[in-house]
């Protein structure tokens, strides 16, 4: 869980670095190019897994005996199911593949603190979904928690639009510095990146509901979902390439241009 808060903070603020950044008068300003680079970094776990998978057979092929994770011992008593057909992961990849999308938009649109902050609102939503979709039972305790998590959410947001922008021009005006990272945080911003978190929160509940009875590699698991998502964007990105617009989002009047992004 540490490595994921350390890696998952250098992740955004190196999106957010790459979104500041200028060429020939241009933003980078290229969510959907990052978000189908992210998909190709989780498809790659696809190749750890294979690399893993044949190393252990060869150890097998050998007499050698592999041991096996607390879970995979479980699974084993358990008679779990080890294999799934691809198919069945593409639900979680879509719900993926909107909400990472729709967060890497955001990003474009709200500082990266905010963005970061915002973000805790996926534990209220998955917590909801899971009474809803898995008839989970919360108790006073994490209704208390979800609530104060909600206040902390709201109250960041409120913040960063009322205040965020008129803070920024006055410390511009003190230090002569141009207006910052901070005066980026807009209404539409934090509304995408709300919805994204439902995307995000029935990613969760659906790989909970379809995977109960399957003990998975995680690497499977990642890398499957990360092809998924490969595949929406190698069909995506050279028809955003045609389309024509003039939103601060557009490069030089047209929704993407990857040859340019990179």
């Amino acid at each position: 869980m540490l490595g994921m808060l350390v890696f998952g903070s250098m992740n955004t603020i190196v999106l957010k670095y790459q979104d500041n950044t200028h060429a020939l008068g241009q933003l980078f300003t290229h969510p959907y190019l990052q978000t189908a680079i992210m998909f190709l970094g989780e498809f790659v776990c696809m190749g750890l897994f294979v690399g893993k998978t044949l190393y252990n057979r060869s150890r097998e092929q050998k007499g050698e005996s592999i041991p096996l994770s607390p879970g995979a011992s479980k699974a084993v008593e358990k008679k779990m199911r080890t294999n799934i057909n691809p198919l069945l992961l593409a639900i979680p990849a879509t719900c993926d593949f909107c909400g990472s999308s729709l967060m890497f938009i955001a990003l474009t649109q709200c500082a990266a603190s905010v963005y970061q902050m915002m973000r805790g609102i996926i534990v209220v939503i998955t917590a909801i979904l899971a009474v809803v979709f898995l008839g989970r039972k919360q108790f006073r305790h994490h209704w208390t928690s979800l609530f104060m998590i909600v206040l902390g959410v709201v109250i960041v947001g409120w913040v960063a639009l009322a205040y965020g922008t008129a803070d920024a021009k006055r410390m511009a005006e003190k230090t002569g510095e141009p207006v910052g990272d901070e005066a980026t945080t807009t209404a539409l911003g934090i509304i995408l990146l709300l919805i994204s978190q439902l995307f995000a929160g029935c990613q969760f509940i659906t790989e909970e509901k379809l995977l109960c009875n399957y003990y998975l590699d995680p690497m499977l698991v990642v890398g499957t979902e990360g092809m998924w998502g490969l595949l929406y964007y190698l069909f995506l990105l050279p028809i955003f390439q045609k389309i024509q617009c003039s939103s601060s989002l557009c490069n030089f009047g047209y929704l993407e241009d990857s040859a340019f992004a990179f």
